[in-house]
C-alpha cells in the first residue's frame, strides 16, 4: 500500500526540458527542421509531443498528415 506519492511537475524535482529539447532536434533533423534551445523554451514548452510536431511543421509550411506524425511521435519515445 502507498504511504506517499509524488508528483513531479518538470522542473521541480527533475528538469527534463533538455533531454525532449534534444530528442526533438534528433528527430527532427531528418526533416532538416531545426530551432535551438531558447526558441525551443518560449514557444513549444508546455506542448505535448504531437502539438510540438503540429506547430512545427505549420511554421515551416510542411504536410503533416496523422501517420507521419504518429510514426514521429512513437519514434521519439523509442
Amino acid at each position: 500500500m502507498f504511504k506517499a506519492m509524488i508528483f513531479d511537475f518538470d522542473g521541480v524535482i527533475v528538469d527534463s526540458e533538455p533531454l525532449h529539447y534534444k530528442a526533438f532536434i534528433c528527430l527532427l533533423a531528418p526533416e532538416k527542421i531545426t530551432f535551438d534551445y531558447p526558441t525551443y523554451l518560449q514557444k513549444y514548452v508546455g506542448f505535448d509531443d504531437r502539438d510540438l510536431l503540429r506547430a512545427v511543421f505549420a511554421e515551416r509550411g510542411l504536410p503533416l498528415d496523422e501517420a507521419r506524425l504518429h510514426q514521429l511521435c512513437a519514434a521519439k519515445g523509442r
